[in-house]
């Protein structure tokens, strides 16, 4: 008989169910005995021997459930806006990608140009030393009193 404040005889008790419970199971297995579905009877509720002692009980987990019920809605809406963020972070990477891919591009461009703008800059300076080096003997030729060449 359970007595109030009795918590340790309810876990003896509970442990005795387990292990008989186990010890039939193993038996049944052991001894190849197809396994039967048992009706069990509930016994008195505690709140019906120790009202004091259920009603504590009784207060705990219906709190308990409470706060679970509190934590699973937030974890919820955390776990939403979590996907809300991803799904953001997703389409800023492929804008991100494009802008990259658009970079490229455009410093492929760039490089081209460097490299034609060079090109001209060379030819330019060969350009100036010919047209130096004509007007040198343009000069010299009308120092020396000779016509100049027509094109």
């Amino acid at each position: 008989m359970l007595t109030p404040g009795g918590s340790s005889t309810v876990h003896i008790d509970t442990q005795t169910v387990r292990r008989a419970t186990q010890l039939t199971t193993w038996l049944e297995g052991f001894l190849g005995l197809e396994p039967r579905v048992v009706k069990v009877r509930a016994g008195p509720r505690l709140c019906e021997l120790y009202r004091g002692i259920y009603l504590t009980t009784e207060e705990k987990a219906r709190k308990n459930l409470s706060q679970c019920k509190k934590s699973h809605s937030q974890g919820k809406k955390i776990l939403i806006q979590g996907i809300k963020d991803l799904s953001q972070g997703r389409k800023n990477l492929s804008h991100g990608k494009k802008n990259l891919s658009q970079g490229k591009k455009n410093l492929s461009q760039c490089k081209e140009n460097s490299s034609q703008g060079k090109k001209n800059l060379s030819q330019g300076k060969k350009n100036l030393s010919q047209g130096k080096e004509n007007f040198s003997h343009g000069t010299k030729n009308f120092s020396q009193g000779k016509k100049p060449q027509s094109g």
